[in-house]
């Protein structure tokens, strides 16, 4: 690793946790938008009575407050549905 950069292989498959502690689902992918912002392609399953969704959403580096083990995000966080 280079200091002050994080690899791909890092991110992938860490738990994403809001600001409020709620689990947003599991990183996927990274990807980089046309305006050249970095992006967390976080994928998440979602259930609505008997029934569950995968559903995939962007969410800006730059919204990381920590990395560890997991990755919490900063308050108020935009998801953008991908």
């Amino acid at each position: 690793m280079i200091e002050g950069k994080v690899a791909r292989e890092e991110i992938i498959e860490k738990l994403v946790i809001d600001a409020d502690g709620n689990l947003v689902g599991r990183v996927e992918d990274v990807v980089v938008a046309k305006t050249g912002r970095v992006e967390m392609l976080v994928k998440a399953e979602v259930k609505r009575g008997r029934k569950a969704k995968e559903i995939r959403y962007t969410v800006p580096y730059s919204s990381i407050s920590v990395m560890g083990e997991v990755i919490l995000l900063s308050a108020r966080t935009e998801i953008l549905p991908r």
